[in-house]
């Protein structure tokens, strides 16, 4: 059977899409997170152990793609005979996860902008309006999310860096020392919470099935994964610099505290973090839109046939989210919420992966064949 695709996406493009997804409220937190569970200034070595992981897996899942170009890996999944009863399973689990990472990440989003921002502005609102604003871009389909990835993460990477250059004047880089004063092992063991700040890599299940064979390379997202790191790494560091390990485990959004940090000779700039929360609702906002576009496909393609009712998904899509975003009861409630999210999403990631592998040998042994055809349209 052959794919006809009417867009689809390049390697470049893949990158921005992947690190607009990923990059979301963990930059926000992951310094208190890594300094709460380390007590430790090592917290930037499990960022690098972390983003090796990572981009194995990558590696691993971009191997697989490969196989077949044009389908999604649980269209590829659902060709076989025990895969069609397997993937709608994989599809309803992905659907509660997508649906769970929306509800954090708006809860997150007025979290942040009541406490910096809009204080007296229902929370309520802020989510709809949100939510609402994600709809209308998931109206344009995959292309116009991509675009929107490719428009807003030039700004916020300059926004971030311009942040980091200003608060690493006064940083004292004496409180990273000593390095690793406990061994390895305590920070093998936070990995996990790292690996977490790296989630958003299930959409490369989704959304490379938009890609050409020949566009089914490595280095891009390896170029993209990168770039992650090296931002984490960046504001890891510079916020143990400037505010110590014990009290960033005080702070719940660090990295806007840095931009608190900041004064401007002249007083000409005030109040910058209002403008780095500025910038990264767009990141928020990007992540949301990914999720809400891939959770509307899975709907249609797995559980919803064609009719007047696919019209209303999006609409459907909003209360749902809405209603799960308000579950928490506090902030501390929805980090611990996060953290389920991230081992359901770890764990939805390794057993995909796995199960693709598995199916993928198993249809080789049998018929000798790698994969499907598939056609392009420009």
């Amino acid at each position: 059977m052959k794919h006809t695709i009417s867009y689809s996406i390049s390697p470049g493009e893949m990158c921005f899409t992947l690190v607009s997804m990923i990059i979301g409220v963990g930059i926000l937190t992951l310094p208190r997170v890594l300094a709460t569970e380390l007590g430790l200034a090592d917290g930037w070595i499990s960022i690098l152990l972390a983003s090796g992981i990572i981009m194995s897996l990558v590696a691993l899942y971009v191997k697989l793609q490969q196989q077949f170009p044009g389908e999604t890996l649980l269209q590829y999944i659902a060709g076989g005979k025990v895969g069609k009863w397997f993937a709608p399973v994989l599809a309803l689990l992905f659907l509660v996860y997508f649906l769970c990472l929306m509800g954090y990440e708006v809860r997150i989003l007025t979290s942040l902008m009541r406490m910096y921002i809009l204080d007296q502005t229902p929370s309520e609102v802020i989510a709809a309006l949100m939510l609402f604003i994600t709809t209308y871009a998931v109206s344009k389909g995959v292309q116009g999310i991509v675009h929107l990835s490719l428009m807003f993460l030039p700004i916020v990477v300059f926004v971030l860096l311009g942040l980091i250059s200003f608060t690493s004047i006064n940083s004292d880089m004496t409180n990273l020392l000593p390095v690793m004063p406990e061994g390895i092992f305590p920070i093998l063991l936070t990995m996990k919470v790292t690996l977490f700040s790296f989630l958003g890599l299930e959409i490369l299940f989704f959304l490379m099935g938009y890609m050409k064979k020949s566009d089914l390379k490595v280095f891009p997202l390896m170029a993209g994964i990168m770039l992650i790191m090296f931002l984490y790494l960046l504001v890891t560091i510079i916020s143990y610099a400037n505010f110590s390990v014990d009290t960033t485990t005080q702070i719940t959004f660090p990295t806007v505290e840095l931009a608190k940090q900041i004064e401007i000779p002249g007083g000409f700039f005030e109040r910058l973090e209002s403008l780095l929360i500025t910038v990264w609702i767009m990141t928020i906002f990007n992540t949301i839109s990914i999720s809400q576009l891939i959770f509307i496909q899975l709907l249609e393609k797995h559980f919803v046939k064609k009719g007047a009712i696919t019209t209303y998904l999006p609409a459907i899509s909003i209360f749902f989210i809405f209603i799960v975003a308000f579950i928490p009861h506090s902030i501390t409630e929805t980090f611990q919420f996060g953290e389920w999210i991230g081992w359901l999403g770890l764990a939805l990631y390794l057993v995909s992966l796995g199960c693709g592998y598995l199916f993928f040998y198993s249809r080789r042994r049998k018929t000798g064949k790698v994969g499907k055809g598939v056609s392009y349209e420009s």
